[in-house]
């Protein structure tokens, strides 16, 4: 898409707002770094949304997802050093905080990750394809590098991204939709369950040695009406965060849009309740019985969302916030489909593990060749749905097509990083910034939730110039490169709002 079609994409977001805040002159606004809280609560209301709901094509977003390989690549050859933060920044968080933020400036950015990538080949830093994948780091030979590069990258753009959208820089087109269709925001909160089901007890469980069970069969019957208590007691840190953020959001008078998950509802009580479920499947029920029932889940939720005895997708849509079933709609009927991304992770990474674990070839080619079957099962399955059915994806309903299409965009970027890591040589450590984000993916989040939600308390982002946030951004990331260095966290996605871009979601019409 060009340019001038991203910036049409922004029109209509400025124009509709201008009788309801009965202004004359953009500059008004732009100008000043504060307005009064009821208008810049109109800009919140409808500066968030998403109504085109296809204004990223599935081609740029996998283009989009390319960049996360290339990074590593061109990372891994030309900087040897792990705890190089300025390489990090350069050739990692640099090159991804730009293709977010600037899609003006995106296919410049691929064809430059490219010419490095081919840079890094000649130089003959590589080695001849083979499995098992390489370890994270010869400390921990038991995390799987690709694995943590892949789940480290996730986490960082979801910190990226829910910092920058508050910001005139990044494109509308990549924010959440309202009804249906896709961008790059709806895919975060999919990307982070899927990643952790990946690694979770369930995709490893099978390949560790079986414990001696001592418990009596009648003892594990009895317990089994007990499970989803103990399982909601593990889930406790979760739940404790959800309510804390309902809490602190409320309180501080915060906007939160409520078709995201609800009034109450938010993320963190979506991964406890998906948590709550993962608790009590076996964990070593085979893998084609949770394929089956992560099809089953997702189908029946597909069936009860557009069949006209439940009509439940309806309900979602337009039914008035009365109690709190209603006023958390969103969140509560969108936990299926999520369960069911769960699931296709584990699938998923018990196929990665079963070929880390692997000792013949015959094993590998089948293993990789189960890959490529989910795959491009995930891919036809959404075609067929999108062009056959007339199902369109969405993001407030979780349905199957949104699902099939989390699965084949994680499935995706994690294929290509494993591939990337084949070339790589096996005794390279990931970056360090990585590692951080790696050993403490829940933490990391927290923080970015928190420096998010800070900052907008404090300054009302939606007017920040460019130039502020410029400026803005710099100081905190020169105040964060010591830190970064000593904790392991790359703190660079503060200064998203340095590139400028063509496509700012509103558009500073009065210079």
């Amino acid at each position: 898409m060009s340019s001038q079609g991203w910036a049409l994409l922004q029109t209509p977001f400025w124009e509709s707002l201008r009788p309801l805040l009965r202004m004359d002159d953009d500059s008004y606004y732009f100008g000043k770094a504060f307005v009064e809280p009821e208008d810049y609560k109109l800009i919140q209301e409808t500066g968030y949304l998403n109504p085109s709901g296809f204004g990223t094509s599935p081609g740029r977003l996998l283009m989009l997802f390319s960049i996360f390989p290339l990074c590593i690549f061109a990372r891994a050859t030309l900087v040897h050093n792990p705890r190089a933060l300025w390489a990090d920044v350069l050739l990692v968080s640099g090159p991804l905080t730009a293709a977010l933020a600037t899609p003006a400036l995106f296919e410049v950015i691929l064809v430059g990750l490219i010419l490095l990538c081919g840079i890094g080949i000649f130089a003959g830093d590589l080695r001849k394809p083979s499995l098992p994948f390489a370890p994270m780091s010869p400390k921990r030979p038991s995390v799987i590098r690709f694995l943590a590069e892949y789940r480290s990258l996730m986490m960082f753009c979801t910190c990226l991204i829910i910092f920058a959208v508050d910001y005139q820089v990044f494109p509308w087109a990549f924010s959440k939709t309202d009804t249906f269709g896709y961008s790059l925001m709806d895919l975060g909160v999919g990307c982070v369950i899927f990643s952790s089901a990946v690694v979770s007890r369930h995709s490893s469980a099978p390949f560790k040695p079986r414990r001696v069970q001592r418990d009596s069969l009648i003892k594990r019957i009895l317990m089994l009406p007990l499970q989803p208590l103990i399982a909601l007691y593990h889930a406790w840190p979760v739940v404790l965060l959800g309510v804390l953020r309902f809490l602190s959001t409320t309180t501080m008078g915060y906007y939160v849009p409520t078709s995201e998950y609800g009034v109450h509802w938010n993320f963190f009580l979506t991964i406890a309740a998906v948590q709550i479920f993962a608790s009590i499947i076996p964990q070593r029920l085979p893998t084609n019985l949770l394929l089956a029932l992560a099809l089953l889940i997702t189908g029946l939720h597909q069936y009860l969302l557009t069949s006209p005895l439940s009509n439940l997708e309806e309900f979602v849509f337009y039914a008035e916030r009365l109690d709190f079933i209603s006023a958390n709609k969103e969140g509560i009927f969108g936990v299926p489909g999520f369960i069911a991304i769960h699931l296709f992770g584990v699938v998923s990474g018990r196929l990665l593990f079963a070929l880390n674990y692997s000792k013949n070839k015959v094993g590998d080619i089948f293993l990789m060749v189960a890959y490529g079957v989910l795959f491009f099962g995930t891919y036809y399955g959404y075609t067929f749905m999108t062009d056959q059915m007339g199902l369109l994806p969405s993001r407030r309903l979780v349905n199957m097509p949104f699902v099939l299409a989390t699965t084949f965009g994680n499935l995706y970027v994690m294929g290509v990083v494993a591939f990337i890591d084949c070339l790589i040589p096996a005794n390279r450590e990931i970056p360090l910034f990585m590692q951080g984000y790696q050993n403490s993916m829940l933490v990391m989040f927290l923080v970015g939730n928190a420096v998010t939600g800070v900052t907008n308390y404090l300054q009302q982002a939606l007017l920040w110039s460019l130039m502020m946030g410029t400026v803005g951004g710099d100081t905190v990331l020169k105040a964060k490169i010591n830190s970064a260095c000593r904790w392991s966290m790359d703190v660079p996605v503060m200064f998203m709002n340095t590139w400028p871009s063509e496509a700012s979601r509103v558009p500073d019409l009065g210079t």
